[in-house]
């Protein structure tokens, strides 16, 4: 029987994650941040509705990336 307890734990753990590193500079983050705001429109109410979990799945990348740009922004 092939399950997790007969292959043990070890073999589940060997799949590898691609991680994806992207570098800006300041001015590259503010540009991607006003491309972010121009392309949704009412930013008051795109935030709004990412807060309440109201955004499709590209909608919601995009919401991910303002906020990721935004911290990164942060003063």
């Amino acid at each position: 029987r092939d399950s997790v307890a007969s292959r043990g734990l070890g073999d589940v753990y060997k799949r590898q994650v691609d991680v994806r590193t992207t570098v800006h500079t300041r001015e590259d983050a503010v540009a991607r941040r006003e491309e972010i705001l121009a392309k949704v429109g009412d930013a008051a109410a795109f935030r709004r509705r990412g807060e309440a979990f109201e955004l499709n799945a590209e909608e919601l990348a995009l919401y991910s990336e303002l906020l990721d740009l935004e911290y990164l922004l942060d003063d």
